[in-house]
């Protein structure tokens, strides 16, 4: 799995197969969809943090940290 940019403030772009988790730092599962190739996710209605983005797919899980930062100045639209 591959996404852009990180941090974040607005829509991510992700890229893999299988079921995307995101999780609070918490443990709270805050987002669950489905991926196949390239997708936008708009990461901009969460309030500033890191969260974890599970890839659960055939070949096992992936773990990513992303950082969404509001005040940050890049944003993909």
């Amino acid at each position: 799995m591959w996404f852009y940019p990180n941090p974040i403030k607005g829509n991510i772009i992700l890229n893999g197969e299988g079921n995307i988790t995101i999780e609070k730092m918490s443990g709270e599962i805050i987002g669950e969809f489905s991926i196949c190739g390239v997708r936008m996710y708009d990461m901009g209605q969460y309030e500033d943090g890191i969260y974890l983005l599970h890839l659960h797919s055939v070949s096992g899980e992936t773990v990513r940290r992303v950082v969404v930062n509001h005040d940050w100045g890049f944003s993909v639209k």
